[in-house]
């Protein structure tokens, strides 16, 4: 990928990721799931898992952190719309937090992994 375009990725990755931690924040504070679309966040955290698939079957680099940092702050929205949407069901944000961090732990190990994989390949 031309440099100049993956600049254009990195920013527009940073600007999202910069949103998310506010919205995540947010909803921690208030409990309050109104006006938010489970679709959209569906679709948005749809459009980080096809990023991080195009990054691993095609042109392999680090911004590939950036789509899994996103994609973890938006599942953790989706998780929070959940239980605050349904209080019937019950979650602690507790447990979703460490539920959560888990799966950022097992999508960024993964992303080690294929790192690392990526790498022998080239040097082979």
């Amino acid at each position: 990928m031309d440099a100049t375009l993956k600049i254009f990725e990195i920013i527009m990755l940073i600007c999202f990721g910069c949103s998310w931690p506010f919205a995540v924040a947010k909803t921690l504070r208030t409990k309050a799931v109104k006006g938010k679309s489970p679709v959209f966040l569906g679709l948005i955290f749809i459009g980080y898992i096809a990023g991080i698939l195009n990054k691993l079957a095609t042109n392999f680099d680090h911004v590939i952190w950036l789509y899994c940092l996103n994609g973890s702050m938006v599942l953790a929205e989706i998780i929070l719309y959940v239980k605050y949407e349904k209080p019937d069901v019950c979650i602690s944000a507790e447990l979703i937090l460490k539920h959560t961090i888990k799966i950022v732990f097992l999508i960024l190990g993964g992303g080690v992994l294929l790192t690392v994989r990526h790498h022998l390949r080239k040097d082979s």
